[in-house]
């Protein structure tokens, strides 16, 4: 039978999936959101393909049943794709080290909880899950991480699940820092976009939104950009290093946001729940999704092949001791609801 391919993730962090799937309504055929409560709650699945993502949101039993879900499915549909593995898929801290060791950066992580300073500076600090970004400036010397250490415990902020990560950015000749983003799906590496900003965090494209780049002299830097970007997606430059580096991530979907520093790739984080875009924007990067929309579209449906199965749905046995019950504080929650209202 043909399948659908199920898109996993936190109920909550599915509204860009069908944000996607709403400007795409086409792909309703191929692809559906599946939430990670769903699958626990009812603890079974349909048939289908599967791309497994968020697994920075789930305790460590909520992995584990993933993983037998998984192995349940293998079992009972073993044509069906099952992407990203959680018993594989590094995390953001034990990917940096890995990429580290590898030779691919030049700059690794350290876990501040161990209380050992980072191997070089300068460094910033984040939480190791979440899409926050940097919760301080960079940080120049052990003294001045000393300080923002201090600084961190004075605001209630636990050391635990936060890292220092080495400073890894170069800033253009055009005064413009750059982040390329590339996503995986199945074994294709696609080139999708080139971010510039102003500042070292390049959350998203600032330049784009930048009204002084699209007057006067600004005009033609914008379309020196564009045409910039347009190449990256054309040629593919990096694709057998970023094949190397999903591989010791073990992530089969996701996207990569990375920078060049000194003609060297550094690779800052391999998200597997990205926001997908929508293709719907006319502007003057309209030639830039004449190939990345067809691309990604066609990435998904690649996967979307015929599966062979005795039955449509697949159920599976939770592991034990199970640690998934949610219980009420019945004798305790009205007080607290009192204290709610009234405060």
């Amino acid at each position: 039978m043909k399948c659908v391919i199920y898109y996993v993730a936190t109920e909550r962090h599915l509204q860009g999936t069908r944000r996607f799937l709403g400007a795409n309504p086409a792909m309703k055929r191929v692809l559906q959101p599946f939430s990670y409560e769903e699958l626990l709650v009812s603890k079974c699945g349909p048939v289908g393909h599967y791309i497994f993502t968020d697994f920075d949101r789930l305790t460590r039993y909520e992995l584990d049943c993933v993983s037998a879900f998984r192995a349940r499915l293998r079992e009972i549909a073993p044509e069906a794709h099952q992407l990203n593995d959680p018993a594989t898929v590094l995390d953001r801290y034990p990917m940096l080290v890995a990429l580290h060791k590898a030779g691919i950066n030049a700059f690794t992580a350290t876990r501040i909880e161990t209380g050992q300073h980072p191997p070089a500076y300068p460094v910033f600090i984040r939480s190791e899950d979440g899409c926050r970004g940097p919760e301080t400036a960079l940080i120049a010397d052990g003294d001045a991480y000393d300080a923002a250490l201090a600084d961190l415990r004075a605001k209630g902020k636990a050391r635990r699940g936060r890292i220092a990560i080495g400073y890894a950015a170069q800033v253009g000749p055009d005064g413009l820092f750059r982040k390329y983003g590339a996503y995986r799906i199945g074994g294709d590496i696609l080139p999708h976009h080139v971010h510039f900003g102003r500042h070292w965090v390049v959350k998203r494209n600032a330049v784009g939104n930048d009204k002084a780049l699209k007057t006067n002299d600004g005009a033609a830097g914008h379309a020196a950009l564009v045409e910039e970007e347009l190449a990256y997606v054309r040629d593919n430059p990096h694709q057998e290093l970023l094949a190397k580096v999903f591989e010791i991530a073990g992530v089969e979907f996701g996207r990569v946001d990375y920078g060049i520093v000194d003609g060297r790739v550094a690779i800052y984080e391999i998200n597997t729940n990205p926001k997908l875009p929508r293709f719907q924007r006319s502007d003057a990067r309209n030639g830039i999704r004449e190939i990345t929309r067809p691309q990604m579209l066609g990435g998904f449906q690649t996967l979307n092949t015929r599966v062979s199965a005795p039955r449509r749905l697949v159920r599976f046995a939770t592991p034990k001791p199970r640690e998934h019950s949610f219980r009420w504080p019945r004798r305790t929650l009205p007080r607290a609801l009192v204290r709610f209202v009234l405060a």
